[in-house]
């Protein structure tokens, strides 16, 4: 036999047997041949389950990698097609009775008394100014912000001291211009900032409006699903938007040449304008056109007219083999 075939089995197992089994030379080979069959085959076949195994431990380890890189993936499509008819508003979880105040620029003195927020920040933001004089016979230090904080029993001690006040006062008064251009600007940001946000809103609730009436669709997708933007609704809703921000533009820019006071365009009345350019694209008209096409279809199924007539339309210029090949074919 071949050395290297019996190679991991056990030889002294064989030898035993052949030992045990000396009788009968041609029974004992082939037993000894269907021993060592039984043992090649053994070995083979726990091979075979041990590579299985490993098999089944790879795959396993394969399976537990892929659920970690799905784990990993995109998560912002999360939510699943819906059917046509379901969708939802875009106006959904806003309170129609939120206003938004603007506060307002007031002109008002820098009278502390008054209790004005103006007039507050000004003082608040101003530096001390350092007197020194007598009061009473005695000299004092004293730390003011205007002219009208000094005592009216204050004296300078020279006519140095006094100019030398005076520019401080009018230095002050030049701070004070700053802060009041700081103080609008600011205010105007805000008023900026919060008619931005009603406008937002006033936008949202008309565009529901507008999908409840059938005008517009409603939204297949939350705003963080990839496929928000791609959605016919939201782009139609941003075509009209966007000739909203342009006609308002333009009215602005005539206002501010005209000098008459600029009316805004809501985007309900927006929407009416761009849809009398763009009126194929209606739902409601859909359904308007569909409505006639009913109509329509329920008078020619009445049997009014000649079917005939409906059917051939002959030139005016018809000559009488034409007509008679029309109405009467053979």
């Amino acid at each position: 036999m071949d050395q290297q075939a019996t190679s991991g089995i056990d030889q002294s197992a064989i030898d035993s047997f052949v030992q045990e089994n000396e009788e009968g030379n041609g029974q004992l080979a082939d037993l000894v041949e269907q021993k060592y069959d039984e043992l090649v085959e053994k070995e083979a076949e726990d091979k075979k389950e041990e590579e299985g195994e490993k098999e089944d431990e790879s795959t396993e380890s394969s399976e537990e990698s892929k659920e970690k890189e799905e784990g990993t993936e995109d998560t912002s499509e999360v939510s699943e097609e819906p059917d046509e008819e379901e969708g939802y508003y875009a106006d959904e979880g806003i309170d129609e009775d939120d206003n938004v105040e603007t506060p307002a620029v007031q002109n008002q003195n820098l009278d502390p008394n008054q209790n004005n927020d103006f007039a507050k920040f000004i003082l608040d933001n101003l530096p001390v100014i350092n007197v020194v004089g007598e009061q009473n016979g005695k000299v004092v230090n004293l730390q003011v912000k205007r002219a009208n904080d000094l005592p009216r029993d204050f004296l300078f001690t020279s006519e140095y001291d006094r100019q030398l006040f005076q520019q401080e006062i009018a230095d002050q008064t030049l701070r004070a211009r700053m802060l009041e251009s700081e103080w609008t600007n600011r205010i105007n940001n805000q008023q900026a900032t919060d008619f931005s946000k009603a406008e937002d809103r006033d936008i949202q609730l008309d565009i529901g409006d507008l999908q409840r009436e059938g005008e517009l669709r409603k939204f297949k997708y939350p705003p963080n699903d990839r496929r928000f933007n791609s959605d016919p609704a939201v782009i139609e809703m941003q075509e009209v938007l966007d000739f909203y921000n342009k006609e308002n533009q333009r009215r602005l820019n005539e206002s501010n040449q005209n000098g008459r006071l600029f009316s805004r365009l809501s985007y309900k009345d927006a929407y009416t304008l761009w849809r009398k350019e763009n009126p194929k694209d209606s739902p409601q008209q859909k359904k308007e056109d569909n409505a006639r096409k009913q109509a329509s279809r329920k008078i020619s199924n009445t049997g009014q007219g000649s079917s005939v007539e409906r059917k051939y339309k002959l030139p005016k210029d018809a000559s009488l083999d034409m007509i008679l090949d029309a109405y009467f074919p053979e």
